[in-house]
């Protein structure tokens, strides 16, 4: 992508290597009451090996991040859920010229979820509120299109 001006870019050739990892688990910590985890991390080394009289030769490609990943907690329990999100990226390129106009900085947001399930009768009705990248953290994914910084959102599900 470029300013106001939405383009793709094709490479003759590409060199990737890398490691995904997830790891997950669960522990009943009393009755009724879990505590689940899990966290994913990738490792993504993108090269241009196209042309090597290019600037952009055995660079990192633009908007790949080396390091990005995930993590969570959900606290489970007859009363509440609780939850807690975090995602994380590494600095990237918006350029395959690796300098300071074309840094976009690595960033990390955090969400955290509370909710609550109503049965009623043969239906359930679940409440929900969140607090969104609750740490206000400005960051973009897409140079100069900054995301949305602290947001809140209730939601209401009525399961028939």
């Amino acid at each position: 992508p470029s300013t106001y001006v939405w383009k793709m870019a094709n490479y003759g050739r590409v060199h990737i290597t890398g490691l995904d990892a997830t790891a997950n688990a669960t522990w009943q910590i009393a009755r009724g009451t879990c505590l689940s985890m899990g966290a994913n991390y990738t490792l993504n080394h993108a090269l241009d090996v196209t042309d090597p009289n290019s600037q952009g030769y055995r660079v990192q490609l633009p908007y790949t991040p080396l390091h990005s990943g995930s993590a969570r907690l959900l606290l489970t329990c007859p009363w509440i859920n609780i939850g807690y999100s975090a995602l994380f990226s590494s600095e990237r390129y918006s350029m395959s010229e690796h300098i300071a106009r074309y840094r976009i900085g690595g960033y990390a947001e955090h969400t955290l979820t509370f909710s609550h399930t109503f049965n009623v009768g043969h239906t359930s009705l679940i409440a929900q509120a969140e607090a969104i990248n609750f740490t206000n953290a400005q960051y973009q994914v897409i140079q100069y299109y900054p995301m949305p910084g602290r947001q809140f959102r209730v939601t209401l599900r009525w399961k028939i």
